[in-house]
């Protein structure tokens, strides 16, 4: 079966998303961490305790939500649009803003970002960022473009006024070569003791930032949501970095919110444009009862897919336009049964999506 061939194009993407009117014109700040997987902070809370102490108590922090998917391009898609990787390639040959930036500037939104790196690659930028305020860092270490972020963060947002803001501050000093430390000496050696340290290092740039913010962020009620594109494999089952897998360790990152109130936090990247949409009065996130989808990065269509159910798991190869049952990361395979469901239920979301 190929879920590609004839795709459908979702009702509420035929007309602009700026038509949609926001009641509650909450202030948003995004803060996403490029590469932390949530595994260390299970293991260790201890090496990002700010994010800890962000999310407080079950009700808003988890380490357990999926990425949308193994690589940045595809989970920005899918956190600022709430839809599959699957439709990333059409969006951007269509090189059409969308998602949250172009509804919340219609709505009378300042959109701005900190990027510690260029999201320009994959016409990331063009796609989610058109309009924004966009402010780079043009050189330096990693520590110094993480710097440059939460500086550049503290002072928009001080300065903004009374104007409601969406704010992106992209850091990237997680990603490998893990802040500029020694790379590639084992899993016991500098690889994984260097991204444990880039992981800390970055947390303690979100505690810098939240801590210079914390008055303002009470008094305005400021939405906060801090999370990562996706995880990273440390050499476990011969992997380094991202992309070449859909395992817990690339897929599986932390997710902390400040000022969510009661809302359930969703359990999937997919969730967090409703989520977002929840907190600014739009509409209530519907139940997330339903499997979780994750992509397998690819330049524009994802080659692979897992779809996760409460208590089982299918994998699937897409290639030459046909999905195909794989084993998983863990070398399972389902029943024919399972694998029929799973299919079925990815085949519908990747065509209403």
């Amino acid at each position: 079966m190929n879920p590609f061939s004839t795709p459908v194009i979702r009702k509420d993407t035929q007309t602009p998303t700026t038509a949609v009117s926001i009641p509650d014109h909450r202030s948003i700040l995004f803060v996403i961490a490029d590469s932390v997987r949530a595994l260390d902070i299970v293991q260790n809370p201890g090496i990002a305790p700010n994010i800890v102490r962000i999310g407080g108590g079950s009700d808003s922090l988890s380490l357990a939500q999926h990425s949308a998917s193994n690589c940045t391009h595809f989970s920005m898609f899918s956190m600022l649009t709430g839809q599959l990787p699957t439709a990333f390639g059409q969006a951007r040959r269509r090189a059409q803003p969308t998602g949250l930036t172009p509804l919340l500037q219609a709505n009378g939104y300042r959109v701005s970002s900190a990027e510690a790196l260029s999201l320009d690659w994959y016409d990331i930028s063009t796609l989610l960022l058109a309009g924004a305020e966009r402010h780079v860092a043009d050189s330096g270490t990693a520590e110094v473009r993480d710097d440059f972020v939460t500086d550049t963060s503290i002072d928009l947002i001080r300065s903004n006024g009374n104007k409601p803001f969406f704010h992106i501050a992209y850091y990237n000093g997680a990603h490998f070569p893990y802040g500029d430390r020694e790379p590639l000496q084992g899993l016991t050696g500098g690889t994984a003791a260097s991204y444990r340290e880039a992981i800390t290092a970055l947390d303690q740039e979100v505690g810098r930032l939240l801590t210079a913010l914390e008055p303002q962020i009470n008094k305005d009620n400021i939405l906060v949501i801090v999370t990562s594109d996706h995880g990273e494999n440390l050499l476990e089952n011969g992997h380094i970095g991202h992309a070449s897998s859909l395992n817990d360790a690339q897929t599986v990152v932390p997710f902390a919110v400040l000022n969510g109130g009661t809302a359930a936090l969703p359990r999937s990247q997919l969730g967090i444009y409703d989520y977002i949409m929840g907190q600014l009065g739009v509409a209530a996130p519907p139940g997330d009862t339903n499997p979780i989808i994750v992509s397998n990065c690819s330049y524009e269509v994802p080659n692979g897919f897992a779809v996760l159910g409460q208590d089982w798991r299918a994998d699937f190869l897409y290639e030459d336009g046909f999905l195909s049952p794989v084993t998983s990361p863990n070398g399972d395979l389902p029943p024919k049964a399972i694998q029929l469901r799973a299919a079925k239920y990815l085949v519908e979301a990747i065509r209403e999506n």
